[in-house]
């Protein structure tokens, strides 16, 4: 991963002043905005947080494997190693979130390096954290985590598939069954316990049919919704080797939550705004819905479809006095949810992430918020643009330049001339300046058991050779189900979901997925959703931190001899 390039702060003279605003008072606003600055540097400085990045070998294991992992503690200011701290702590926790392993780790220039013994774990979910003091200080989104599933080991040993769906008042399960070879497992006689944190919900005999299939209806009402559950499969067949395995489940839900999230933070009645929403069931995950909204006369405004993983967005202009209601369809339903309420004044921020070099900011603002306002856009902490504006219109629009800002969530906030936050919209900044791998196999394979030798090669974008740290994992993709468009990986995890507060959906389709243009504006729709924000009071930015718990540069003890 390149490092970003050192901060350089564009404080630009905009040309939306007040026709009447002497050289002193623009002078005096140059020199607030400065003080601005400065302050969020000072702060930055002093209280540099820190991105963490563990790369673990595979996210299936079974209760005789090892976890091994590799850490990655970062400055976040530029990503470069942490100088900050020095000792890493490793823990792993259920799915009832309680702590069973914990390890401290000592890192040498942000690195660390470990492994798990997971023979005393049952089968189940469980979780992998990784932090370091500092950490802990700052939002809990900087804690890594990440999840992972143990299961039984046997020589012979299953594959299986499961999809969920609910029925009417039943939850039916498809369920699949192969042996390592992928043959299917053929007119087995099993039976299937589902459980619902630790307790069972129901339980049913079946046999597979010749595909290695079986079909399972629980009923719905005997579940929580939004709990965990896991099916416990024993093998009937007489004689057998009394084979159990434990399959965990993700269920859908018929009940949804809609969420709206205006651009900038709030609906302004008489400024239009993109309205992002974000449509989830009771397991957390996006569902797909479509609907229209309308006003209080229950005329048609606006007609919204999901995108992706449950989120889209449409363009409203609100009208003052009005309230709105959207009517949705998802999964045979249809409900109806109310949209936020307008404000009678305020101001709206709006930013356009063009293809080309330019983001298009628009800055709005009813006929009473006609004033002076700075506009400072940030990227992991460092300010790479701001601006003092003022606005004679309800409407003023800038471009800033892309280069200005390295690869990564650009975070842009509106403030007024007291320095209180107003308005903030995150865009993403792609220079497409990662690291390339160039992995090539030196040898031919002879039999079985013999060394595999390979060349890397890491490059930048223009060709030029990177000395770095690099761990490589190597899986036997029969055992191992490895869904590159699923998973977080040191791209996506330091660049965006890191940024971001919740679970990020499948975060490798937004580096990964091949329709580059759609990937970009699905992309922005998740920073509209996911990294929507509404102030409060003393929001501010550059105020002072409180410390609670002090950085660890290296192994210490400290106590009182008597």
């Amino acid at each position: 991963m390149k490092s970003a390039k050192a901060a350089i702060v564009l404080i630009n003279a905009l040309t939306f002043i007040f026709s009447g605003t002497t050289g002193f008072a623009q002078e005096q606003y140059q020199k607030a905005l400065t003080a601005l600055v400065d302050s969020i540097k000072t702060n930055n400085a002093a209280f540099p947080f820190e991105k963490l990045y563990v790369q673990t070998d595979r996210p299936q294991y079974t209760t005789n494997d090892t976890l091994w992992f590799k850490a990655y503690v970062l400055n976040a200011l530029d990503l470069t190693a942490t100088q900050k701290s020095g000792v890493l702590y490793v823990e792993v926790a259920s799915d009832t979130d309680s702590v069973l392993k914990r390890m401290m780790l000592p890192m040498v220039k942000g690195l660390s390096w470990g492994n798990i013994a997971l023979k005393d774990l049952a089968e189940g979910r469980y979780t992998l954290f990784a932090y370091t003091s500092w950490i802990r200080n700052f939002d809990e989104r900087y804690i890594y985590r990440k999840d992972f599933e143990v299961t039984s080991q046997a020589a012979n040993s299953w594959l299986v598939n499961a999809k969920t769906n609910t029925k009417s008042d039943k939850l039916s399960l498809d369920i699949s069954f192969s042996n390592l070879s992928q043959q299917p497992v053929s007119f087995r006689k099993l039976a299937f316990t589902l459980q619902e944190a630790g307790g069972t919900v129901s339980k049913e005999q079946a046999e597979t049919n010749e595909a290695g299939q079986v079909n399972l209806l629980f009923p719905q009402s005997q579940i929580t919704q939004g709990k965990s559950l896991t099916l416990s499969v024993e093998d009937l067949r007489p004689g057998g080797d009394k084979r159990t395995l434990k399959i965990p489940l993700s269920v859908r839900s018929e009940d949804l939550d809609l969420q709206f999230m205006p651009e900038g933070g709030a609906l302004i009645g008489g400024i239009r705004s993109k309205v992002g929403f974000k449509a989830i069931g009771e397991d957390g995950k996006g569902v797909e819905v479509f609907g229209t909204v309308y006003n209080s006369k229950n005329q048609e405004v606006a007609r919204l479809r999901t995108s992706n993983r449950g989120m889209g967005a449409f363009s409203l202009l609100p009208q003052a006095g009005e309230t709105y209601h959207a009517k949705v369809q998802f999964m045979g339903s249809t409900k109806v949810f109310n949209l936020p309420l307008l404000r009678g004044s305020g101001t709206g921020l709006s930013i356009t992430n063009k293809a080309n070099d330019s983001l298009e900011i628009v800055i709005s603002a009813t006929p009473d918020r006609k004033t002076r306002y700075f506009l400072i856009g940030q990227t992991n902490g460092v300010v790479y643009d701001a601006a003092s504006i003022a606005s004679t219109s309800a409407r003023a629009k800038i471009y800033i330049d892309k280069s200005s800002f390295p690869t990564g969530v650009a975070r842009f906030t509106l403030l007024d001339s007291l320095k209180n936050p107003l308005n903030e919209r995150l865009t993403f900044i792609n220079h497409s300046d990662n690291l390339i791998f160039h992995i090539n196999q030196l040898n031919t394979i002879a039999q079985g058991g013999d060394s595999v030798l390979i060349q890397l090669k890491v490059t930048d974008k223009t060709g030029a050779p990177q000395i770095g740290s690099f761990s490589l994992a190597v899986t036997d993709d029969r055992l191992v189900d490895i869904d590159s468009m699923r998973m977080n990986n040191m791209i996506s995890n330091l660049l965006l979901t890191s940024d971001l507060k919740g679970t990020v959906e499948d975060p490798g389709y937004y580096f990964l997925a091949d329709d580059v243009e759609k990937r970009r504006e699905d992309l922005d729709i998740l920073l509209l959703t996911q990294g929507w924000s509404e102030f409060k009071a003393n929001d501010v930015p550059g105020n002072q931190r409180s410390i609670k718990y002090p950085s660890e540069p290296e192994f210490a003890i400290s106590g009182k001899v008597i």
